[in-house]
């Protein structure tokens, strides 16, 4: 499979976990800014020397270097990633502060539905989403289902806790595994290292993999720790890029506020009636 491939068979099995826009079921394109998951960054970045000096990459070959870079990512323990895809013309837009112990702040929007997710531990998950993601959501009882949260959190129950899927979607882990990991590869294209360029003022190594229609595209940074920041796929039938930010800086992920929280179970309305 090919870097493009793995962004969006990741993203799109990530949103599994809240199935209401499963299938990145979206037909408008929103250019406007995703919102911010409900996160702040402080700490400084772990560092893990690459070889060499003037030029760490030079006796390594391409897969060598994804290897350090994704060795480096896991070690940081924590990072930002946003995604732009479109999967069968369908664009979706998603913004995650991930950890490699399970927290999560991520916010969700395809088309005119969008959603906020927080993951404070195994026990305490919450959702936030606007009226047309209720109403994709709650399936027959959508109007009903929207009018009734409003604009709350929904803290959600052990059933949608315990599922797989949210699990995926929330797991660093996962998304290092299925993002960058070579996995069940069926390109036979080979990847080589392209020349140095300059992204978003950092000094990064293309690694390009060209198949018949479509080019994929690793941007890893030359430093003394190398990192993936940015995975691109161009042409084809599935463009899409996801860029990655603030290695080892945890963010300060917490419960929104208890007034502004509903429990399944409280709604009035059959918990298992509302795809999550």
């Amino acid at each position: 499979m090919s870097a493009k491939g793995r962004t969006v068979a990741a993203v799109c099995a990530a949103t599994a976990a809240t199935a209401a826009l499963t299938g990145c079921n979206s037909t408008d394109d929103s250019s406007a800014p995703l919102v911010v998951p409900a996160a702040t960054t402080s700490a400084a970045s772990a560092a893990s020397a690459a070889p060499g000096k003037d030029d760490p990459f030079s006796s390594m070959t391409a897969d060598g270097i994804v290897s350090l870079a994704e060795a480096n990512m896991r070690h940081a323990g924590s990072m930002t990633v946003s995604v732009n895809a479109v999967e069968e013309g369908k664009v979706l837009q998603i913004k995650a502060s991930l950890t490699d112990t399970g927290k999560c702040a991520a916010a969700l929007r395809t088309g005119t539905a969008s959603m906020q997710l927080i993951k404070t531990d195994d026990t305490h998950a919450y959702l936030k989403g606007n009226a047309a993601y209720w109403r994709i959501a709650g399936g027959a009882k959508g109007d009903k289902v929207a009018a009734t949260i409003g604009d709350r959190w929904v803290k959600l129950n052990k059933k949608v806790l315990d599922s797989p899927s949210l699990g995926e979607f929330c797991s660093f882990d996962g998304l290092m595994t299925d993002m960058l990991s070579d996995g069940e590869d069926d390109s036979d294209a080979e990847v080589v290292k392209g020349t140095p360029t300059t992204l978003d003022g950092q000094e990064v190594l293309p690694l390009v993999e060209k198949l018949d229609d479509e080019t994929d595209t690793l941007y890893v940074t030359t430093g003394r720790t190398p990192y993936v920041v940015k995975l691109e796929g161009l042409g084809g039938d599935s463009p899409g890029y996801a860029t990655f930010t603030d290695f080892g800086k945890k963010p300060h992920i917490t419960a929104p506020p208890a007034s502004q929280t509903l429990n399944m179970a409280d709604l009035g309305i059959d918990p298992n009636g509302i795809s999550v």
